[in-house]
């Protein structure tokens, strides 16, 4: 019998679990996110709430701009003041005196809380009681902040946002929204009712964090912002490859978030999967990335539902029909050493 071996985390998988599963009642948790790596980024262990106030404002700002609804509450007094600043009605300073006042009183407290119960490290210690109000960020965040990828969780946090809202914008689950995948821009799109596309997020982005930032395949580390290593790029890849939807072979579309993968560039490449079957232990990956990316909701979440089925053994059922049709068609499997 298999034994399941225990998976160590690490800072980034903590900080990518804030982000990706803690509840999302309103945006601000994904405004604090980006601007406490921007801090860190700059060295800075301590933030008073003046100076955490502006790039938090900044980027609530910046989304109310690209979508309006931004929480699940009917109405909101701190982003009625930043609509107020988008529309010209108050000054910076009288945005950031409703920043202090009004956008920390839930944020900081639950920033660390997922699935109801709190992570076992902190990114950041409340000190909004000390003669110097503000937040104390800790070592791990500014180690964290300082590696070279904290640009990819500031692009994975923004595509996270992104998609949130966009379920926000179509009251889901009351309506169901699917996301659709544009290969040739990387990036996911939504159809309204109207049949208009609007683009929602990059896509290497919005599954970057379902993986640790580790390759599908092989487990090694891929990078977004930085190729200088070719062959860690992350890019996009179809689990079944594209060619058995151009052949006719499934009556299925792999152009959508069930399929779609972040692999390296090697695994990706001419001397990796291309056209060949997966090998039965990637499709069992492949659910379990799937019920993964499911217990986080959004628009993605309804995507592989509504396309594989409401229930795990369905969906289950689902891939190992496609792996049965795969394997029959395409013949020779394909694997490849993976780090542990």
């Amino acid at each position: 019998m298999a034994l399941f071996n225990e998976i160590p985390l690490t800072d980034k998988d903590y900080f990518r679990a804030v982000v990706l599963y803690g509840a999302n009642v309103a945006s601000y948790k994904f405004a604090l996110a980006e601007s406490i790596i921007g801090i860190a980024a700059e060295g800075k262990d301590f933030a008073t709430l003046t100076d955490l106030a502006l790039p938090f404002s900044d980027a609530l700002c910046r989304h109310l701009g690209i979508q309006d609804k931004q929480t699940t509450s009917r109405t909101s007094r701190f982003l009625d003041m930043l609509r107020g600043f988008n529309l010209g009605k108050i000054d910076i300073d009288e945005k950031i005196d409703s920043t202090v006042r009004l956008g920390f009183v839930n944020v900081i407290d639950a920033f660390h809380v997922v699935h109801a119960k709190e992570i076992p490290i902190r990114f950041f210690h409340d000190e909004r009681k000390s003669p110097q109000p503000g937040i104390r960020l800790t070592d791990e965040l500014l180690e964290m902040a300082a590696d070279i990828e904290n640009k990819d969780l500031l692009k994975e946090t923004e595509s996270r946002w992104r998609l949130v809202e966009t379920a926000w914008r179509y009251n889901m689950p009351r309506r169901l929204i699917t996301v659709d995948y544009d290969k040739g821009l990387e990036s996911f799109f939504v159809t309204d009712s109207k049949e208009r596309r609007h683009s929602v997020t990059n896509a290497r982005y919005a599954l970057n964090g379902y993986q640790r930032g580790k390759c599908f395949y092989c487990n090694r580390q891929v990078h977004l912002e930085d190729w200088r290593l070719l062959e860690q790029r992350g890019e996009v890849d179809h689990v079944f490859p594209h060619i058995l939807q151009r052949n006719g072979e499934v009556d299925v579309d792999l152009d959508q978030a069930w399929n779609l993968v972040l692999a390296c560039n090697k695994c990706n490449g001419s001397g990796g999967k291309r056209d060949h079957c997966p090998d039965i232990s990637y499709v069992e990956d492949l659910h379990h990335r799937n019920e993964n990316l499911i217990m986080s909701h959004h628009p993605l979440r309804e995507s592989i539902i509504v396309r594989t089925g409401k229930v795990s053994s369905d969906r289950k059922t689902f891939l190992n029909g496609c792996y049965k049709i795969a394997k029959r068609s395409l013949i020779h499997g394909w694997r490849t050493d993976r780090l542990q």
